[in-house]
């Protein structure tokens, strides 16, 4: 299973390359803007530690921005350091009450230490906040999965995909979930729908190489 997603800020559309933002900051040591876009692209591209220092040097130009915060709550988790990405997230909630994407990368720290439920209920609070919210419904379904809800599960993988068509990972944790309810075909379409998406996706191979295996091993036992 895929897990449950990270949200950020910014789409990845609108990140300036990283030699723009830097140029800006050469000119402008105070731009935090170009702080912040550079920080995005240096996640996108997994350096997390590059991302955490200019996302620090913005909070503190800008103490009081909701978003930065969440962004580095996402860095935050990548190196698995939670308490740090929980104490922004909630930092972030403080700001802004109603900013739906800290909710969501609140309730991935919860999954991503075993607390589902408080997954579940933080993810329905970004929904509830923006219900066009992917990731939130992606995170949800695979909370749900963990806790063995899977059409719950694949309702709300299902409706991160319709919201995004091209969200490899929501059909990854709907495949896990078609697969839990022996729905082999379909898990191994999602499968291959990710892969289309993104072909450097390796929890897609590893999902499909595990469905081929179940799906042959399942019609040997239903055979007479």
């Amino acid at each position: 299973m895929h897990g449950a997603a990270m949200p950020m800020s910014k789409s990845a559309s609108t990140i300036r390359p990283i030699a723009d933002c830097t140029r800006a900051i050469q000119l402008k040591p105070i731009d935090t803007e170009a702080c912040n876009s550079r920080a995005i692209a240096y996640l996108k591209r997994g350096s997390v530690d590059r991302a955490i220092s200019d996302l620090t040097t913005v909070i503190r130009l800008k103490p009081d921005v909701a978003k930065t915060y969440n962004n580095r709550a996402g860095a935050y988790i990548l190196k698995h350091q939670y308490d740090s990405a929980m104490s922004d997230c909630n930092r972030a909630i403080a700001i802004e009450p109603k900013f739906s994407a800290a909710y969501a990368t609140r309730g991935a720290i919860y999954y991503d230490t075993g607390n589902y439920d408080h997954a579940i209920s933080d993810a329905t609070k970004a929904i509830e906040l923006d219900p066009q919210n992917a990731v939130a419904y992606a995170s949800r379904g695979a909370a749900y999965l963990k806790k063995g809800l899977t059409r719950q599960a694949i309702s709300d993988c299902t409706r991160a995909i319709k919201l995004d068509p091209n969200f490899a990972g929501a059909y990854i944790n709907r495949a896990t979930a078609y697969m839990n309810d022996s729905r082999y075909d379909e898990a191994i379409t999602d499968c291959r729908s990710a892969i289309r998406i993104d072909p450097t996706y390796p929890p897609a191979y590893a999902a499909l190489k595990t469905l081929v295996a179940k799906k042959r091993s399942f019609a040997i036992k239903k055979s007479p």
